[in-house]
C-alpha cells in the first residue's frame, strides 16, 4: 500500500505537523510506503520522501467576497487563483508520478485542490481536526462552494474526536445529504510514548507548585480565561506556585498585549512566566517540574479545539490536566482519572479544580500514564491502517 500524505511539514511545531509526523513515521514502521506533499521540507527525516508542493494552508481559503474583490482588489484575486492553479498542477504531476493507492489530506485547507484533480481509481480521505474543518464552510460563498465539493468527493474521513465529528454534522445539516455522518470514522490521535520521558521527577516533591500551559497564545487556547482561574486560585489559597506559559506569540498582536496587561493589572507578575516557543529539550525540563497542565480552550461560531494532544503528552509524564468541556478536550481527558474537563468560563470553578489537583491530589499520576498509554501511536496506527484498508475496499 502506498500513501500520499498531504501536510504542512513534519517539524512537530503545531498540531497539524505533530499529528502528521506521528502517523507517517509509524506507517513506515509498518512497512507502508509514504510520500509527503508538504509546504516545507523538514530536514533530517529519513523515513519518507518529502516533496514541496503547497503554500501556507490559509492561503487556499478565499476570505472575502469574490465579486466585490474582483472590482476592488484585483491583485488579491489574481494571486489567489494563480497560487491555487499552480498548486493543482504541481500536485497532479506528483500524483501521476507516484501513483498512490490513497491520498490522505491531513491538513484540512489543502483538500480544496481535490475537486480539480484527476484521480481515476485513487481513493482519498481527509482528517477532521478542528477549526479549519468548518472555516471554509462559513467564510464566503466561493470557499463554501469548494468545501462542499471536496466534502462530496472525499471517500472517507477520520475525525480526531467525537466532538469534532458531531459538531461538523450538527452545525452543517445540509452535509447530511452527502451521508457525511456515515463516512466519518473517529480515531483519536496517538503519540510516541516510548520517546518521552514519562517520569515526572519533581511532581509532589517541591514546595513550589508549577502549573503549565503549552499552546499558541491566542483566543482559541483560552490564555486569558486560564489566567483568570490562576488569579482566583491565588486569591483563595495561600500556595507558592509558578504558572509557565509556553507557546508561540506575536509581540504586536492585540491578544498578546491583553495577556500581558491582564498579568500586570492583576498582580500576577511574580507568578507568571511567559516563555514563548522553547526547544524540545527545554520543554522536557519544564515538564519534569510540572504538577498540572491547564488549557481552558475557547469556542465560538468558528474556532474550537478538536482534541488537545498536549493533554496526552502531559499525562504520559504523569501530569494531571484540566481542560475545557465544550470542545474536543473532553475526548482527550478522562474525567476524574487523568484530569478534569470543566466549564472554561467559570474561573472560580476552575480554581477549585486546580485545588483538587495541586492540594487535594485527587488525580493519581500513575493513572495519567495509563490513560496516555491507551493513546500510544503503536496502538492507534492499527486503527488507521484498518481505516485505510476499508477506504480502499469501498466503492467510489
Amino acid at each position: 500500500m502506498k500513501i500520499l500524505a498531504v501536510t504542512t511539514d513534519l517539524n512537530c511545531n503545531d498540531g497539524w505537523s505533530t499529528l502528521s509526523y506521528e502517523i507517517v513515521k509509524e506507517l513506515t514502521q509498518n512497512n507502508i510506503d509514504v510520500v509527503c506533499a508538504v509546504k516545507k521540507v523538514t530536514p533530517n527525516i529519513d523515513f519518507c520522501e518529502q516533496v514541496r508542493i503547497f503554500k501556507d494552508p490559509l492561503e487556499y481559503i478565499h476570505r472575502t467576497s469574490l465579486l466585490k474583490n474582483l472590482l476592488t482588489s484585483l491583485k488579491y484575486n489574481l494571486i489567489y487563483f494563480k497560487n491555487l492553479v499552480s498548486t493543482i498542477f504541481r500536485f497532479q504531476k506528483l500524483i501521476n508520478k507516484e501513483k498512490p493507492h490513497l491520498i490522505h489530506f491531513m491538513v484540512e485547507p489543502y483538500t480544496i485542490v481535490l475537486p480539480f484533480l484527476i484521480l481515476n481509481k485513487i481513493k482519498s480521505c481527509m482528517s477532521i481536526i478542528g477549526t479549519y474543518s468548518i472555516f471554509p464552510l462559513v467564510v464566503n460563498r466561493w470557499s463554501r462552494f469548494l468545501a462542499y465539493q471536496y466534502y462530496k468527493r472525499v471517500d472517507a474521513f477520520n475525525s480526531i474526536s467525537n466532538f469534532s465529528k458531531k459538531y461538523l454534522v450538527r452545525r452543517f445539516p445540509y452535509l447530511t445529504q452527502l451521508r457525511l455522518d456515515k463516512k466519518i470514522k473517529v480515531i483519536t490521535p496517538g503519540i510516541s510514548i516510548n520517546t518521552l520521558n514519562t517520569k515526572n521527577k519533581n511532581s509532589g516533591i517541591r514546595n513550589e507548585k508549577q502549573i503549565l500551559f503549552v499552546g499558541h497564545i491566542c483566543f482559541r487556547k483560552g490564555v486569558i480565561e486560564t489566567l483568570q482561574a490562576i488569579k482566583e486560585f491565588k486569591k483563595k489559597y495561600n500556595e507558592n506556585f509558578k504558572f509557565i506559559i509556553v507557546g508561540l506569540y506575536s509581540e504586536n498582536s492585540g491578544y498578546f498585549k491583553n495577556v500581558k496587561k491582564y498579568i500586570e493589572e492583576n498582580n500576577l507578575t511574580s507568578n507568571v512566566i511567559l516563555k514563548g516557543r522553547v526547544s524540545k529539550e527545554e520543554l522536557n525540563e519544564i515538564y519534569d517540574n510540572t504538577h498540572l497542565l491547564i488549557m481552558l480552550s475557547q469556542r465560538n461560531n468558528i474556532y474550537f479545539e478538536g482534541f488537545g494532544l498536549v493533554f496526552i503528552e502531559a499525562n504520559a509524564r504523569g501530569i494531571p490536566c484540566i481542560g475545557a468541556n465544550n470542545c474536543g478536550c473532553k475526548d482527550a481527558i478522562k474525567y476524574g482519572y487523568s484530569g478534569y474537563s470543566i466549564n472554561p468560563n467559570n474561573p472560580r470553578l476552575a480554581a477549585e479544580y486546580i485545588k483538587k489537583v495541586l492540594i487535594d491530589k485527587e488525580i493519581i499520576p500513575a493513572n495519567c500514564i495509563k490513560w496516555a498509554k491507551q493513546h500510544d501511536i503503536r496502538i492507534r496506527i492499527k486503527d488507521i491502517i484498518k481505516f485505510y484498508l476499508d477506504v480502499l475496499k469501498s466503492p467510489h
